[in-house]
């Protein structure tokens, strides 16, 4: 004697491209009910992956990952990530590259990259503390 599973199959993960980010929003939201500084870490954050049990999160900045990555903070989300979705909750938490932004100096029209300076010296910089530039403004001698 076999079972009939009546049930639509459901699918084990959903990436990003599969679905919205309504999930991923609705989950911030309810972390920033019950604890307000990890939500706005959280929200620097992209899910990556949301499988069955198991929630990837990418985070671009540094400091938003380290903070994260902390094991007291790591227990809290995997708590809040378990109410939230009703079911034992793996969170994985893994460094992305942060979106490519052209950067343009809004006074001479160049890119940044064709500026002259010590460019690499910027680039360290943005690597050690995990930032990103967003616009330059040349000030006028």
């Amino acid at each position: 004697v076999g079972r009939v599973n009546l049930q639509p199959p459901q699918k084990d993960t959903v990436t990003l491209k599969d679905t919205d980010d309504e999930p991923w929003r609705n989950f911030v939201a309810f972390v920033a009910k019950e604890k307000k500084l990890l939500a706005t870490h959280l929200e620097s954050g992209k899910p990556l992956e949301l499988g069955v049990g198991v929630l990837t999160i990418g985070v671009s900045e540094r400091h938003h990952l380290n903070y994260l990555q902390d094991s007291d903070n790591l227990a809290a989300l995997k708590m809040l990530a378990e109410k939230f979705f009703s079911r034992n909750t793996s969170i994985r938490l893994t460094q992305v590259a942060p979106a490519n932004t052209v950067v343009e100096d809004t006074t001479a029209g160049q890119s940044l990259n064709s500026a002259s300076g010590d460019r690499g010296l910027v680039d360290e910089a943005l690597r050690i503390f995990g930032g990103s530039i967003k616009t330059v403004r040349r000030e006028r001698a």
